[in-house]
This record gives C-alpha cells, structure tokens and sequence, in this order.
C-alpha cells in the first residue's frame, strides 16, 4: 500500500492513484449535484421545495436566518433566469 512504503517514488505513488477503481467522495458528490442541477433545469418548479423549507423554517425561528435569506435570494434569482 502507497502509506507503507515511505521510500515510494512520486511517478509510483501517481501510478497507484491513477490505478485506483474506488471514486472519491468528491466525485460521487460532484455527480450527486450534477443530477440534481440536471433535475432542476429541466423543472424549475422543483424550487418551490427548498423555498417552502426555507419559509418554514422563518416561520419557526430558525437562527440562521441571514444564511437562509441568502439561499432564497439564490433560489428566486434562479427562478427569475
């Protein structure tokens, strides 16, 4: 294993990387956001769903509400393109 053999060369240790079957979590979670992208674009009244959290949450003295007034702001500013 690459974390065994401290003496590894880098062209070894990139070898082992580059050989590598398992997908990062970085890249299971960049595919993950883009089906969801993809799922929005092709309904953007999906967005209602994360707006109703968002007003709910207000509603319930959520304290964060600088944060969530800013995804809404993003939310309705991707409404209106």
């Amino acid at each position: 294993m690459l974390w065994q053999n401290a003496a590894m060369s880098a062209a070894a240790a990139f070898a082992y990387l580059d050989s590598r079957t398992e997908r990062t979590g970085d890249e299971v979670s960049a595919d993950r956001f883009r089906l969801i992208a993809d799922k929005i674009e092709a309904d953007p009244s999906l967005l209602s769903i994360p707006l109703a959290n968002i007003e709910r949450w207000l509603a319930q003295g959520h304290r964060s509400v600088k944060r969530l007034e800013g995804w809404r702001a993003m939310l309705l500013l991707r409404l209106v393109k």
